[in-house]
């Protein structure tokens, strides 16, 4: 259940019987190789939590703050030199519910649907380049 309502079966989710939100931002953390953290102006409440798991389990982060990297291009650019210096297959993204960060939405949709585009292209031209997702040569002898 989403603050919202029910979530749509769409999306691909394990729901957690008797877990709360903590339980369940410690599973994305520990579950994912790295976590990106959009916010805006003030880290609290869940988006607090989840840096504060990520501390705590030694897992990577990145902290975006609307209020001080507005521009989707910038934030964009920022999230995949993180994925890529850190070698990151799955990324948890956390922040604040919609009813404390209405914008949110808006701008965390506009910035990862650049990263998923990035991510996306630079596959493309790997694949072009006759190259494996895993960098090795695609044709063989």
């Amino acid at each position: 259940m989403a603050e919202d309502g029910v979530i749509p079966d769409r999306y691909p989710l394990i729901p957690l019987p008797q877990g709360g939100y903590r339980q369940r931002t410690r599973l994305n953390v520990s579950d994912s190789d790295g976590t990106v953290i959009l916010y805006n102006e003030s880290l609290n409440g869940g988006a607090r939590l989840a840096r504060n798991l990520c501390a705590l389990l030694k897992r990577p982060y990145l902290l975006i703050n609307a209020r001080e990297t507005p521009d989707s291009v910038v934030a964009t650019e920022k999230i995949v030199k993180f994925i890529e210096e850190n070698a990151i297959a799955v990324l948890n993204v956390a922040g604040p519910r919609a009813s404390g960060w209405p914008a949110g939405y808006c701008f965390a949709s506009d910035v990862i649907s650049g990263v998923i585009g990035c991510l996306a292209n630079g596959l493309k031209q790997e694949v072009a380049a006759g190259l494996s997702p895993e960098g090795e040569s695609g044709s063989r002898a």
